[in-house]
Formats: structure tokens, C-alpha cells, sequence
């Protein structure tokens, strides 16, 4: 279930204790005032914070979506995003329990705002087919470095996911074959806090890089602005003397 950091406090999350609540989702886009403003979140930075503060006093498992790159992302933007990550959600002691998902892109929609962004931009064009996954990605982001600044958080806390940007295929594929004998219990995204100690503390994270982000990423919204060509009109058949002559045999 998903939850507005909006007026969350000490209250609310003691009633969804007692309702049975076990654990839920945040999606704040972003913890930089400027992107929470571009994004139009209706929350701003301090609420962000006060519910981080009243989330940490219960342990509730919760999971942070994160997203990287919309109108306005710069490189301070995101370092704002990931000091509130480290302050507020890495636990000073015991296991973690808080996660922070990171994806990189957003996700372009007809009839919003972003929407009129990236015409404007030159990210889709007036043939673009909503119905495929069609992403905006601010130009103002130096990607290598992005993607330098990710990893470097990403090897230093295991409270950062970064989706796609991380090679987990072999991962997933032993944990589906030992949940069939061994039930994990759920949430399942509890169980990566527990596989990102393990390889941060062996310190070998960063082997599960993704590699090539930034080109194919880049390659990708290059494709998408591409405006086809309108097709040629298919003139109309002229028959032919031969056939006009049986036509009118006819």
C-alpha cells in the first residue's frame, strides 16, 4: 500500500500498527525541494522529513521509489536526493529496514504536464505512441556522473536499489529456486536489504554494475524523438489500354 509522506506522524503510523499493518510504500520522486516542486508532489522536503523521523521510531519496513531525471535534475538536485537517503533513511544501528528504489527516467504520459515538456523538448513528437514506454530524461544531467554518484551510494549503503542499473538476473533466479522449498516471508523487497549487506560488506557490489547505461539510455530517447515519415499516398491503379478495352467487352 502506498502512503503520502503528507501527514504522516507518530499517530497514524501507531493505528496502522494496530490495523496490522506490516509494512508500505512512500513515493516521493525525489527528496530535493526543487524537483518535489517541478514534480507538483503537493508535499514539500519538510514533510518528507518528519515522516522519515516518525517511520524510523516504529521500524516499519518501508520501501522509497525514487526517480531520477525529470524537468530540472541536475547534479545537486540528485546529491540532495541521496544525503536525505543516507540522513534519514540508514539506520545509525541495527538491520536496515528501510528501502530506497532508484530508477533513472520517467515515464512520459499523454495529458500531463510532462507531457507538453518533452514536445516542447524534442524527447517525443506529435505521432508518439502513448501506448509505448516513452521517457523523459533531463538534459541537464551529465549521465557518466550520474551514474558514478549512484554507484557510489549504491556501494556504500544497502538501502539503495537501483533497478535496472544493477545486474540481479542470477540473484533472482537461485532465490525463485530455494523460495520453492524455503518460503521467504513478505515483503519480498525485504530480502534484497539482506543480499546488498552481504555484498557491500564483501565489498564487491560494484561487479554488479550494469554496464553501457548511459549510451543505451541515450540511444533510446534518440530513437524515440525520431518523427516518422509520413507515408507516400498510394496512387490509384490506372488500368491499362489492354484492360480498359476488356473492361468495356464487359
Amino acid at each position: 500500500m502506498g502512503v503520502s509522506p503528507k501527514h504522516l506522524d507518530s499517530q497514524l503510523l501507531h493505528l496502522m500498527r494496530r490495523a496490522g499493518f506490516t509494512s508500505f510504500m512512500i513515493s516521493p520522486e525525489s527528496a530535493s525541494e526543487t524537483m518535489l516542486t517541478n514534480y507538483q508532489k503537493g508535499f514539500g522536503l519538510e514533510d518528507l522529513r518528519r515522516a522519515a523521523e516518525a517511520i524510523n521510531q516504529f521500524s516499519f519496513p518501508v520501501l522509497w521509489y525514487f526517480l531520477v531525471g525529470g524537468p530540472g535534475e541536475t547534479t545537486r538536485t540528485l546529491q540532495e536526493t541521496l544525503e536525505f537517503i543516507e540522513q534519514y533513511l540508514v539506520r545509525k544501528e541495527g538491520p536496515p529496514y528501510n528501502l530506497a528504489n532508484i530508477f533513472l527516467g520517467v515515464r512520459i504520459y499523454p495529458g500531463t504536464e510532462l507531457w507538453r515538456i518533452a514536445l516542447e523538448e524534442g524527447f517525443i513528437h506529435d505521432r508518439s505512441d502513448p501506448l509505448r514506454p516513452l521517457w523523459y530524461l533531463s538534459r541537464e544531467l551529465d549521465l557518466e556522473v550520474t551514474m558514478r554518484q549512484l554507484y557510489r551510494a549504491a556501494c556504500r549503503r544497502p538501502e539503495i536499489a537501483l533497478g535496472d542499473m544493477e545486474k540481479y538476473m542470477p540473484l533472482s533466479k537461485i532465490f525463485g529456486v530455494i523460495e520453492k522449498v524455503f518460503p521467504f516471508p513478505k515483503p519480498y523487497w525485504q530480502h534484497l536489504l539482506s543480499v546488498h549487506q552481504i555484498i557491500v560488506k564483501l565489498g564487491v557490489r560494484s561487479l554488479f554494475q550494469a554496464a553501457g547505461v548511459p549510451a543505451r539510455l541515450r540511444e533510446y530517447v534518440r530513437l524515440q524523438s525520431y518523427r516518422p515519415l509520413s507515408p507516400r499516398p498510394v496512387p490509384p491503379l490506372v488500368a491499362d489500354r489492354e484492360n480498359l478495352s476488356l473492361m468495356g467487352h464487359r
